[in-house]
This record gives structure tokens, sequence and C-alpha cells, in this order.
């Protein structure tokens, strides 16, 4: 009498037969590990330990890359921190230094200039009455 059908049987067949790998795999895989000691909760921890120890280089390699650019910050950070104390200096310098005399303007007329007459203004400023008789003013002629 036959308990279970051929197509039953033949998926029980290859299921057992990937067992027997996975079980040969681990055996193979660990020293102290013996065949009859792999169960199905065995291989469900080992797999939950191996997807933690990818987890774990996974985090491990995100940590290097965290670590290699706040190196690289901070390395950018000396190097304004530097310029900065650099131009301080350079500003205390320049501070230290006298500063020139304001300058000022005063009237006294270009340095090379020949006074021009009340009559050689009149002649060059023809026609310009208000600027003869504010001339002969200055002059102190009226």
């Amino acid at each position: 009498m036959k308990i279970l059908n051929d197509e039953k049987f033949n998926l029980l067949q290859s299921q057992a037969s990937a067992f027997s790998a996975v079980v040969t795999a681990m055996v193979e895989a660990s020293e102290d590990l013996k065949p009859e000691e792999i169960t199905a909760d065995t291989i469900i921890e080992a797999l939950q330990d191996n997807a933690s120890e990818t987890e774990l280089a996974t985090l491990q390699t995100q940590l290097t890359e965290a670590q290699d650019l706040l190196t690289a910050e901070q390395t950018a950070l000396q190097t304004a921190n530097d310029r900065i104390a650099a131009l301080e200096a350079e500003v205390a310098e320049l501070e230290a230094l006298p500063a020139e005399d304001p300058a000022t303007i005063t009237s006294s007329g270009e340095p090379n200039g020949v006074k021009m007459s009340i009559a050689e203004f009149a002649n060059k400023n023809k026609g310009n009455t208000e600027a003869i008789l504010e001339m002969a003013r200055k002059e102190n002629l009226i």
C-alpha cells in the first residue's frame, strides 16, 4: 500500500536532498558542528548570524567612509583657521602702521600759476560783467 503518490514522494526526496546539501555545507564550514546537531532552527540561526555579519561589514564600510570624510573636513577646517590667523596678523600689522595725514584742500590757487591782473581777467572774460565785478571785489577795487 502506497501512502504517498509519486509526485509527493519526488517532492519530499528533492527537499531531503537540499537539506542534506545544506547540512554538508554547514559541517564543512564549521569544525565543531556534527551533522546530527543540525536542525531547521540551527540553519535559521546560522542565516541570521550571517545576515548580522553582512550588516556589520556594511556598517564598518560606512564608518570608514565617515571617518575619512571627517578627517578631510578637519583638515579643511584647520587650513581655514590657519588662513584666518594669517589674515588677522596681517590686519594687525596694517593697523600698527602710521596712517597718512588727512588730505586738506586749500584755496591757494595753482602753485606755479601767475596771478592775473584785473585787466587781463577782463579781457579774458569779455561780456561776463558779473565775473569781472566779482574779481574787482576780490581785489578790493570796488
